[in-house]
């Protein structure tokens, strides 16, 4: 939603609302005057986010008048949408039993959340998107292999690079070898790449950890900065789906036959990468719990 918000031209003005689910429903509380609390979030975290927004955003609809209203919806990463938000939504449609228009994109090949597909059952179409156009050759055939799932790429498609894979022992090590990496392709007779060209993905729980600069390049955390080359995006891999680098540098637990949850995410992470992927497998994390 940050990257979509400073695309869009500025002509379209209050005519287009872009925010993640529970961005929106907070704005809409705030709009009309509907508590949206630390306090209820600290009593229930995960049940509040899951279950209790929905509710939050079927009230704002019932306060909403019809110019208020929508008519048109745009649903992206529509694997992660529970039944009750796809029920809240009907609340901010104009006419919830006749849209006008309404698109859900998704990839159930993306769920990080580990739950039940769940999508509307009343779309009179559907179109499967089965070329894979961000990705070298070599990158979205080493990510299909992660799934298990065959890869199709335009016939024009560069070859690029064979992913480059790394196994270490503790986080700090990694760093380390990531400041190394990131300094080679900065440098102009190796690489020569800005830092806006390179994304840093980690697990959310190893984030607190890592330094505000290594080999003195800035690791930063706004995308506006990153696009202006102030340094290099350090991200989890939930907040970066979606997104895409020139170079994506990877940090993960080492991936083990039977953990699909790992292969997963490690498939939302590494398929960032549009031209080069540097993965370094930490065992240190292996041991963490989340």
């Amino acid at each position: 939603s940050d990257w979509l918000n400073q695309s869009v031209d500025n002509e379209f003005g209050d005519a287009l609302t872009i925010a993640n689910y529970h961005q929106f429903v907070h704005n809409c509380c705030e709009s009309f005057g509907i508590p949206f609390t630390d306090e209820e979030i600290e009593a229930a975290e995960e049940d509040f986010w899951k279950n209790k927004t929905p509710d939050k955003l079927i009230e704002v609809g019932e306060r909403m008048s019809a110019e208020q209203k929508f008519s048109a919806v745009i649903v992206d990463e529509g694997q992660d949408f529970t039944d009750l938000w796809w029920m809240s939504l009907e609340s901010i449609f104009v006419d919830p039993a006749n849209k006008q228009c309404f698109y859900v994109f998704y990839d159930a090949n993306q769920n990080l959340f580990h739950e039940d597909l769940s999508l509307p059952d009343e779309f009179t179409y559907s179109y499967q998107l089965t070329t894979n156009c961000r990705n070298t050759v070599n990158i979205g055939s080493h990510c299909s292999s992660l799934i298990d799932v065959p890869h199709q790429c335009p016939p024009n498609a560069p070859e690029g690079e064979t992913p480059t894979i790394e196994r270490v022992a503790t986080l700090n090590e990694a760093i380390q070898l990531i400041g190394k990496c990131i300094r080679d392709l900065c440098n102009f007779q190796k690489g020569g790449l800005s830092t806006s060209q390179i994304a840093v993905l980690a697990p959310a729980f190893t984030l607190k950890q890592w330094p505000e600069k290594i080999k003195r390049t800035s690791l930063i955390d706004d995308l506006n900065d990153w696009f202006e080359g102030k340094g290099v995006l350090l991200s989890s891999y939930h907040r970066f789906k979606g997104l895409e680098a020139d170079v994506a540098i990877i940090v993960s637990r080492p991936l083990r036959e039977n953990d699909d949850q790992s292969k997963v995410e490690n498939y939302v992470a590494r398929s960032r990468a549009k031209h080069k992927l540097v993965v370094f497998e930490v065992e240190e994390l292996s041991r963490n719990n989340r």
